[in-house]
C-alpha cells in the first residue's frame, strides 16, 4: 500500500511538473541520458529520504530539487526558470492545503499521524494538483517565444513570494489557534492563497501580451523602414529610365556613328557608361518583385556592405506567394543579424555572406552561410550560442525556429570548416 500510494503520487508528480513546464518552456534535445535520469531520480525519488524540515524547510528543499530538474531539461532565463518553478510549487502547496484542512475535519489527530492515512493525503493532494495543473495550463496559453522585462520578472515573483510567506504566517496563526475559529482560519488561507496564485498568472498573461505587442512594433518599423527604402530607390530608378528614354535617340545614333567608323572600343565604352547611369543598380542587390523581402534583404545588404562583408543574395521565388509577413521578417532579420555577427568575428578579408532563398514544391528554402569562427561556437540545448559575455546570445536562433514552428516550417543549424550553415524551409501556398 505504501509503495503504491509512493510510485502513484511520483507519477502525478511527473506528470504536473512535465504538462506545466511543457506549456511555458522548450525543453532541451541534447541531454545526456546519464545526467537527465541522475536528476530524474534526484528530483522524484530523493525527497522521501529527507527528514522533515518545516515548512519552511520543506518548500524550499523541495523548490530546489524542482529548480534542478527544470533547469536540466528546458530552456530558458534563470529569471524564468527560477518564476515558473516557483509558481509550480505554490499550486502544490495550494493543492496540499485543502486536503490538509478536509482531514483535519474528519480525522483525529491520531488518524492523521498514521503512516498509511499520510500517504494516502500525499496521494489525494497530487490527484488535485494534476487536475489544477491540467486546467491552468488550458487557461493560460504560455508564449515561450515572447519575452518580458527584468522588473516584469520581478514583479511577478514578489507576487509568487507573498503568497508563501501568507502560507507560512498562517501556518504560524493556525498552529496558536483553538477553538471554533481555525475552521474560518482554513477557508480564509485557502481563498487568499487561491487569489494569489491566480494574481500571479493574470500579471504573467498581461505582461506577456504587452511584450508581444512591444515585439510587433518594433517589427513593423523595421519593414516599413525597409520597405520605404526599397520604394525610393524604385522611384529613382524609374526617373532615371524616363532621363534615359528622352536620350535614346541621341544615344543610339552615336552609337550607330562608332560601329560604322569602326570604332567598336568607343562604342563598348559608350555603351557601359550609359548602363551605368540608367541606374540599374539602383534596383538594389535583389529584385525578386516581392517588396517585402526585397525591401528587407536590400535594406540589410547596405548595412552588411558597409561593414565591408562580401554579401551576396539570390532569391528565385514567385511574386504571388502567401507567407505571413511577420514571422518572415523575424526570420530574415534575425538569420542576416546572427550571420553579420558571427562573420564580424574573422579578418575582413575573410567576411563573407551567401544567402539563397528559392520556391520548390510547395516550399520556401532560406539558406544563409557565413565565415565565422568555430572555436567561439558552443551548444547551449539544440541552439548554437557564442562564447562572448551577455545575455541575449542564441536568442535570434530560438526566435528563428519559434517563428519557423508557427509558420509549420523547420530550422537547421551546422558549423563546418570555418562556414556556419542556417537553412530554414517553410510550407507555402502560390
Amino acid at each position: 500500500m505504501k509503495i503504491a500510494a509512493s510510485v502513484v503520487s511520483t507519477i502525478f508528480k511527473y506528470y504536473c511538473i512535465r504538462t506545466y513546464m511543457d506549456t511555458a518552456l522548450k525543453r532541451k534535445q541534447n541531454v545526456p541520458a546519464i545526467r537527465r535520469g541522475l536528476v530524474f531520480f534526484t528530483a522524484f525519488f530523493l525527497p522521501p529520504a529527507f527528514p522533515n524540515l518545516g515548512l519552511p524547510g520543506n518548500f524550499l528543499l523541495l523548490l530546489s530539487l524542482n529548480l534542478l530538474y527544470v533547469w536540466c531539461n528546458y530552456n530558458g532565463k534563470k529569471w524564468k526558470l527560477l518564476f515558473h518553478t516557483m509558481l509550480l510549487q505554490i499550486i502544490f502547496c495550494l493543492c496540499e492545503y485543502p486536503v490538509l484542512m478536509v482531514s483535519a475535519w474528519l480525522l483525529t489527530e491520531e488518524q492523521r499521524q498514521e503512516e498509511y492515512v499520510i500517504r494516502i493525503l500525499m496521494l489525494m493532494s497530487w490527484a488535485v494538483a494534476a487536475v489544477m495543473i491540467t486546467v491552468t495550463v488550458r487557461i493560460f496559453p504560455f508564449s515561450r517565444r515572447k519575452e518580458m522585462e527584468k522588473r516584469d520578472w520581478m514583479l511577478i515573483l514578489s507576487l509568487v513570494c507573498s503568497s508563501v510567506l501568507l502560507l507560512f504566517f498562517l501556518n504560524i496563526l493556525l498552529s496558536c489557534s483553538y477553538g471554533v475559529l481555525v475552521p474560518y482560519f482554513d477557508m480564509t488561507a485557502m481563498m487568499l492563497m487561491m487569489i494569489l496564485p491566480v494574481t500571479a498568472l493574470k500579471s504573467y498573461d498581461f505582461l506577456i501580451r504587452h511584450a508581444a505587442l512591444k515585439t510587433k512594433v518594433i517589427l513593423y518599423e523595421k519593414e516599413m523602414e525597409a520597405c520605404r527604402q526599397h520604394t525610393l530607390e524604385r522611384e529613382y530608378t524609374l526617373r532615371e529610365f524616363q532621363r534615359l528614354g528622352k536620350s535614346m535617340e541621341e544615344s543610339l545614333d552615336r552609337i550607330e556613328t562608332f560601329v560604322l567608323e569602326n570604332r567598336l572600343e568607343e562604342a563598348v565604352s559608350y555603351i557601359r557608361r550609359l548602363l551605368s547611369e540608367t541606374g540599374r543598380s539602383s534596383y538594389g542587390l535583389v529584385s525578386s518583385g516581392n517588396m517585402m523581402i526585397d525591401g528587407l534583404v536590400n535594406y540589410k545588404a547596405s548595412y552588411i556592405r558597409a561593414l565591408h562583408i562580401d554579401f551576396s543574395a539570390e532569391i528565385r521565388i514567385p511574386t504571388d506567394i502567401e507567407i505571413q509577413e511577420e514571422n518572415l521578417c523575424i526570420i530574415l532579420g534575425n538569420l542576416l543579424d546572427n550571420a553579420v555577427e558571427g562573420t564580424e568575428k574573422v579578418t575582413e578579408s575573410q567576411r563573407r555572406i551567401c544567402m539563397e532563398i528559392m520556391y520548390k514544391r510547395g516550399n520556401l528554402l532560406i539558406l544563409i552561410e557565413n565565415t565565422c569562427r568555430e572555436e567561439e561556437l558552443r551548444f547551449w540545448g539544440d541552439s548554437f550560442l557564442t562564447t562572448k559575455k551577455g545575455g541575449n546570445h542564441g536568442i535570434g536562433l530560438s526566435s528563428v525556429e519559434q517563428a519557423a514552428e508557427e509558420l509549420h516550417g523547420s530550422l537547421e543549424v551546422h558549423a563546418e570548416k570555418g562556414i556556419f550553415c542556417a537553412s530554414v524551409i517553410l510550407p507555402v501556398e502560390k
